[in-house]
């Protein structure tokens, strides 16, 4: 006998009211069998699927049931949500807990992700960002390829007839002491063209975007402009600058920027017309060995980039040909995003960005909090739901299916989510991220780059951590049998391995974070406490811009009892380290160069290793070098050596240990010392007796007053010239300090969590056991063999890694970094084991206390 087709008719079943479909289905059936025997099977079955399709109807199809169906869902959903809100309310030292362990999680993953948003969003108020580019000078180094921010400064002249190029701005860094009236400071300067207002969308307050056609007028950022002029208009005042080489222009203040945005990765002081450079330096203008800061240019939407940088090796040929010192290979074009990220690739690079470490460490431990404290969750969910046994036999008694209490616990975890969530965003506005603006220089504010972003990120963590959290609980605790809990013969939890595989997981994240955390703080230590390769102790630095002045104090300082000794140098270790390139045979190297006189040497001390320092005029082509410019050059007689610096032969007289300079960021250059006995010297260094550096330092300051009243003074100690490096590495111990406790007191809640599941599960054992005569000690190895072993396979795994995770970024942050010592090892077994101790032993406490008889009472 012939059917009609199987999925047409099933289909009518499942859309038709039921109260309809007895008849519409036999109808249905009867003109099918009617066609089989006058129209043959295929027409009838097509007609059959005709029929299910056009009996599908507003007044066919079953409505009532699932109206009715969507009210009981509502309503039952509702029932949930309010039972979930008691069962929290009830269980208050659970679900603070869990709301707690899941907070701080989200908060520090919220922190996190605005901070690195707030980096990888960097300058994106210029309106052309996307279509922004800086020229890259690719230099072949050392036999490594080196990218510099630095390009010929008459390039731009080239670069002006291309096509696609609509604008184009160089950037020439400067400084001067700058007037207005009895005012005067050092201020930073950027030389650029007059497009630079009009590539670069830096808000105004007043004044115009032309100003810099005009090479009389000046811009000032907002805090100059308040430091020199308070609440006044500055518009058409006329400041003086005296510049480096002693050079003295007037010129009228044309416009004032507003406050810089928080994502400016770079923001002139001072703005001036590049036309009053070429006053001062009319030889470089058309000089390609001349190499200026940066060089930064706009596409047209449609420009093709390959067609522009295919315009570049002519270029090169014409900056090689003028015997520049830094040789060219190439030139290309990188987007100002692309710049912003990689700026730490780029020496000397305009834009800033920070190093990719500290937001691919940030992102990575955010990810394993929230692993971690979802874990937690699991762990705390599953040991809390023996309290609920009962409860779970009473719905399934009553009609309640497994998908029921499913949905019962889900809803359950997505209220602790939410609750999580909100105090999580709370702990990021009010703790976190204070915290975080107060160990950087700059101040991030609460805020994400879009509302569709900070939508996906809510939303994505919400779903992470909702299932992550709530999905095994929910399954797990939905399968018990309701006979089963009645009479007392659930099993609950016996074997609980899950729980201990999430508790391994746990502290291996653990582990791993407190070892990273404390092996770069060893490391950092290591560096805090590392001797400079000289001595700083008792050591002035006065920079120095004008001959006589040089002259007046050096002679003045030499008559000051407090003082030992007084030097000059073109150059100094610290403030100003000027990296050249000397060559010896076929090899070129870069290196700092210091031109100094006869006492320099002397008066840092500086460590001989062999050889001599330069005394003597007789000295002029001799020249003292460091440790790493021996090895660098591969001299087995370094004393036997020479090197070549623009164009002049000097040869090596003695070897100096290798030192420090003003961070551990990059590798330390090779060192060269020129002896320079003529003046036109930019620092002034001196030796005090010991004990009287802050006397002397009054003397310097009152006798500056005398010689150069119209000049700030800028001395400073020594010692002070690691400051910046020392508080930016203070502040990241701090900070990952911060984050190896917060992911400590994470792994406890967890181990708390399963060592009270377990005890409540054992504790009607643990009473036998003490009726039976079983010490203390006994009960507590019985409690603590398990939990031994899961933390010695935790350590095993975890130290390792978080070893080897941090050694290799710690070689990227500080390529000179010290060899990693076994204390982050020996801490963190003492943290863990403090932390074991103190979390199992309030419970083992507890066991103590118990009175058997309690336990025993209800077999």
């Amino acid at each position: 006998m012939h059917q009609p087709p199987k999925w047409a008719d099933r289909f009518l079943s499942w859309y038709c009211n039921p109260d309809l479909l007895e008849e519409i289905q036999g109808d249905a059936y009867e003109l099918f069998d009617s066609r089989v025997s006058k129209e043959g099977i295929s027409a009838a079955r097509r007609k059959f699927i005709w029929d299910v399709i056009r009996f599908c109807r507003w007044s066919n199809i079953k409505r009532t049931t699932t109206q009715n169906k969507t009210l009981n869902n509502t309503a039952m959903i509702g029932n949930y949500f309010k039972t979930g809100m008691r069962n929290l309310v009830k269980d208050k030292v659970t679900s603070t807990i869990s709301v707690l362990g899941l907070a701080l999680a989200v908060g520090t993953a919220i922190t996190s992700y605005i901070f690195v948003n707030f980096f990888l969003d960097m300058d994106n108020f210029h309106s052309k960002r996307d279509r922004i580019y800086q020229v890259i000078n690719t230099v072949n180094a050392q036999g490594q390829n080196q990218q510099w921010s630095d390009v010929p400064i008459t390039m731009e002249a080239s670069l002006k007839d291309i096509t696609g190029v609509e604008a184009l701005t160089r950037i020439e860094y400067g400084s001067g002491n700058m007037r207005f009236n009895d005012l005067v400071f050092n201020e930073f300067i950027y030389f650029s063209d007059p497009e630079f207002l009009k590539i670069f969308d830096f808000p105004i307050e007043i004044g115009s975007r032309e100003v810099l056609n005009d090479k009389s007028q000046i811009f000032l950022s907002k805090r100059v402009a308040v430091k020199y002029f308070g609440d006044e208009d500055p518009i058409g005042k006329q400041v003086s600058i005296k510049y480096e080489d002693g050079t003295i222009y007037n010129y009228f203040i044309g416009g004032v920027f507003e406050k810089f945005p928080n994502g400016a990765s770079f923001a002139p002081p001072v703005l001036i017309s590049i036309e009053s450079y070429f006053d001062r330096n009319p030889e470089i203008r058309n000089d390609w060995s001349h190499l200026t800061d940066g060089l930064f240019l706009t596409l047209a939407a449609n420009a093709n980039i390959t067609d522009v940088e295919s315009q570049f090796p002519p270029m090169v040929k014409l900056q090689n040909d003028s015997k520049a010192e830094m040789q060219s290979k190439s030139f290309e074009l990188m987007s100002m995003n692309d710049v912003s990220l990689n700026n730490h690739k780029i020496i000397g690079s305009v834009i800033g960005g920070g190093h990719p470490a500290g937001r691919i460490l940030l992102s990575v431990i955010a990810v394993l909090l929230l692993i971690l404290a979802c874990a937690n969750y699991v762990n705390i969910s599953v040991s809390s739901s023996a309290k609920r046994l009962k409860e779970i036999a009473m719905r399934k008694v009553l009609g309640g299916t497994r998908n029921m209490v499913i949905k019962q616990f889900l809803i359950e975890n997505v209220i602790i989510c939410l609750i999580a969530i909100g105090v999580g965003v709370l702990i990021s506005y009010f703790l976190f991220l204070p915290g975080f603006n107060s160990l950087l220089p700059i101040v991030i504010p609460f805020s994400f780059s879009s509302v569709l972003n900070m939508g996906l990120f809510f939303g994505v963590l919400l779903v992470f951590v909702g299932l992550a959290s709530g999905l095994y609980p929910a399954f797990y605790i939905s399968k018990f049998q309701a006979i089963t809990i009645f009479r007392g013969n659930q099993k609950f939890g016996q074997k609980s391995l899950f729980s201990r595989l999430l508790l391994t997981l746990q502290f291996v994240i653990a582990f791993f974070t407190i070892v990273t955390s404390f092996v770069f703080t060893d490391v950092s230590m290591q560096l805090v406490n590392a001797h400079w390769g000289y001595e700083a102790e008792d050591v002035i630095t006065v920079p120095i811009n004008d001959n006589q002045v040089y002259t007046a104090l050096h002679d003045k300082l030499l008559e000051n009892p407090k003082v030992k000794a007084v030097s000059g140098s073109f150059g100094h270790i610290g403030p100003y380290n000027r990296i050249s390139v000397v060559k010896h045979a076929e090899t070129e190297l870069q290196s700092n160069i210091y031109m100094t006189d006869e006492n320099y040497l002397d008066v840092l001390d500086l460590k001989l290793l062999e050889g001599r320092y330069f005394s003597s005029k007789g000295d002029v082509n001799n020249a003292v070098v460091s440790q790493r410019l021996v090895r660098k050059m591969k001299w087995t007689e370094p004393l036997k050596s020479h090197f070549y610096y623009d164009s002049v032969r000097y040869e090596v007289i003695g070897v100096v240990e290798d030192f420090a300079t003003d961070n551990y960021y990059h590798e330390a250059f090779p060192v060269a010392f020129i002896p320079k006995f003529e003046t036109g010297f930019n620092y002034l260094t001196m030796k005090t007796t010991e004990g009287d550096k802050t006397a002397a330092m009054e003397d310097v300051k009152a006798t500056w007053k005398e010689i150069a009243p119209d000049d700030p003074f800028e001395g400073i100690y020594q010692t002070k010239v690691m400051d910046d490096f020392y508080d930016e590495n203070r502040s990241n111990v701090i900070l990952i300090s911060s984050i190896a406790g917060i992911t400590l007191f994470l792994a406890c809640l967890g181990l708390y969590g399963l060592v009270t599941f377990n005890i409540n599960r054992r504790m009607k054992e643990f009473s036998v056991r003490k009726v039976l005569g079983a010490n203390l000690s006994a009960i507590v190895g019985l409690i603590n063999r398990d939990y031994v072993w899961i933390l010695t396979i935790a350590f095993v795994i975890g130290a390792p890694l978080g070893v080897i995770n941090m050694g290799s970024m710690v070689k990227s942050i500080y390529p000179d970094a010290p060899s990693v010592t076994a204390y982050p090892i020996i801490i963190a077994i003492v943290l863990m084991i403090v932390a074991f101790a103190i979390t199992v032993g309030g419970q083992i406490y507890r066991v103590s206390k118990k009175n058997p008889a309690d336990n025993l009472r209800t077999e």
